[in-house]
């Protein structure tokens, strides 16, 4: 039985967004979550907002996961992921607990934040190590559970890394796998995982998939550095509408 709530203008307009941020994904690597978070916490809400979404990259991470599993450096992604477990909880119960439009307008500065900050191009040049995995595992997994957005400090982490451009995007692609997974484990306990959202979820994915695949052969077709522009634009842009809505 589809659950109340479920056909309505919104989803409409959230089919719009997914796509959006599925070719951006698909061609950038980057930007869908940016792009969705701020707007689908205006639609839904910001609890079902971090889920929808940490659902959807779990699926499109998915799908690259073959490709990345021989090619991932496991000790390195272990102890990012370790340390992202174990804060994980406490910024869900932060997202749960606290008031929600507070929550909404935090998302929207950490998407603005985080944007200007993938535009500056910075490195992490600091030192390297396991308690330097664990710390930065536990500060993403902190703004994951809080925001569904912790991406950015594992990212320069790991591109800071004297490891290859193709083990860099397959570590990637492994942790956030885990990420997304424990995150969405961590609202399943809580019970915040309800049968609209997985509806919702449902009824995007296909829209989501299909654009993250439309995303990549477009890859050819234009200058990156280009397409990155726009996508940080339209990252920037889904923060500002939802700080100041």
């Amino acid at each position: 039985m589809i659950p109340e709530g479920l056909v309505a203008p919104e989803l409409a307009l959230a089919l719009a967004i997914a796509a959006l941020a599925g070719v951006t994904r698909g061609f950038a690597g980057i930007g869908s979550g940016f792009i969705m978070m701020p707007l689908f916490s205006l639609l839904f809400g910001p609890l079902e907002a971090v889920i929808i979404v940490c659902l959807l990259d779990a699926f499109g991470s998915v799908q690259m996961f073959p490709w990345a599993l021989p090619r991932t450096d496991w000790r390195k992604v272990s102890f990012l992921a370790l340390g992202s477990a174990a804060l994980i909880p406490v910024g869900t119960l932060l997202l749960i607990n606290l008031d929600q439009e507070l929550m909404r307008r935090t998302i929207g500065v950490v998407v603005i934040g985080f944007t200007a900050f993938l535009m500056t191009g910075w490195r992490y040049r600091g030192p390297d190590g396991i308690p330097v995995s664990l710390g930065i595992g536990g500060l993403a997994g902190l703004l994951s559970g809080g925001t569904g957005m912790g991406g950015p400090p594992v990212i320069a982490y790991l591109l800071a890394t004297s490891a290859t451009a193709e083990k860099v995007r397959a570590n990637i692609v492994s942790y956030f796998l885990l990420l997304v997974t424990f995150i969405v484990l961590a609202f399943a306990w809580n019970g915040a995982v309800t049968e609209l959202s997985l509806w919702r979820t449902g009824s995007l994915l296909p829209v989501f998939l299909a654009a993250l695949w439309v995303g990549a052969k477009l890859y050819p077709l234009a200058a990156e550095r280009t397409f990155r522009r726009v996508a940080y634009t339209l990252m920037m842009l889904s923060g500002i509408t939802a700080l100041v809505r």
